[in-house]
Order: structure tokens, then C-alpha cells, then sequence
């Protein structure tokens, strides 16, 4: 039977999927992305809405 699980743990579980993974493009992806100043990542997160 499934279980449903909360956003935070499927999160957890993406996450250490990703770090686990051989993946380095996502990896630098998400440590660039997270090392941007709120300023640029809102620009990022205009730019993902407008694609909606």
C-alpha cells in the first residue's frame, strides 16, 4: 500500500538521490544556483513562470 509521504521528506529524497547520483550537472546546477543573491534568483524564478 502506498504511503503518502510530506514535501519535505520527498524533498530529502530527491536531494540525496541527487547526491548519490553521478549527475554533476545537476549537482553544480543546484550549488550554483543556491550561491546566487536573492536578487538573481527571483530573476530565475520569473523567467521558470513565464515558461508556465
Amino acid at each position: 500500500m502506498f504511503i503518502p509521504v510530506s514535501q519535505d521528506e520527498e524533498f530529502i529524497q530527491m536531494m540525496t538521490d541527487i547526491e548519490v547520483s553521478n549527475d554533476d550537472r545537476i549537482k553544480k546546477l543546484i550549488s550554483a544556483y543556491w550561491k546566487l543573491p536573492d536578487e538573481k534568483k527571483a530573476v530565475i524564478w520569473e523567467l521558470i513562470d513565464s515558461l508556465k
